[in-house]
């Protein structure tokens, strides 16, 4: 008798163990591709720049990307720190194109970062290299975890379209 009343909770705790643990299989999202940079305003606030960026999500569940910050280099020369200026919801199970809001105020930007900027601009072809290295906070139900990202790649060059 003792021995059945053992195997029992064991049974049912292995039943319901593997459907959670199914669940809490991850996969890293990737980005795989970078569409569009553009300028959008410079403002007392500071400096805020749109992208649109593919994001690859192959779990099985929505990841909401909750916090960030990351550096940013324009041909190798940092640019400054920025962070996402909204939180976003990857779904489960996609590949499909993104369009953020990166955010930059006065302080997170290197010494010169807009003349520097500008120039690199001015006298680029029609795609400027950018690399983007930091991190973010990703959430999925009650869970958050913390993911270190570096993406270099040639980016068209809208920084200053509609202006």
């Amino acid at each position: 008798m003792k021995k059945t009343s053992f195997i029992v909770p064991l049974i049912l705790l292995l039943v319901l163990y593997a459907p959670i643990s199914a669940c809490f299989s991850y996969e890293e999202v990737e980005i795989t591709d970078i569409k569009s940079i553009k300028f959008i305003e410079l403002s007392s606030e500071g400096l805020t720049v749109e992208s649109t960026i593919k994001l690859l999500n192959k779990n099985n569940y929505d990841i909401d990307v909750v916090k960030s910050d990351f550096e940013v280099f324009v041909k190798d020369i940092k640019i400054g720190n920025a962070h996402l200026g909204d939180a976003i919801n990857v779904e489960k199970n996609s590949e499909k194109y993104y369009t953020l809001n990166i955010k930059s105020d006065y302080k997170e930007l290197s010494k010169g970062a807009i003349p520097k900027l500008i120039a690199i601009t001015a006298f680029s072809g029609n795609q400027l290299p950018v690399k983007i290295d930091g991190y973010v906070v990703g959430k999925v139900f009650f869970f958050k975890k913390k993911y270190h990202f570096v993406k270099e790649e040639k980016v068209p060059l809208d920084l200053f379209q509609d202006i």
